[in-house]
């Protein structure tokens, strides 16, 4: 899972998401961070 906010990472997963089950941008982002995290995503989801 791919999670996008314009919170900072530690105000999201201080609210309940677990930065164990998702990959984090935040906006602000360009699309080649974007590009980079969806890789990411699907590199670790063929590894589960």
């Amino acid at each position: 899972m791919l999670f996008m906010s314009g919170c900072t990472e530690d105000q999201v997963f201080r609210h309940g998401v677990q930065s164990g089950e998702v990959t984090f941008i935040r906006k602000p982002f360009s699309t080649r961070d974007l590009a980079t995290r969806v890789r990411e995503v699907l590199d670790t989801s063929v590894a589960r």
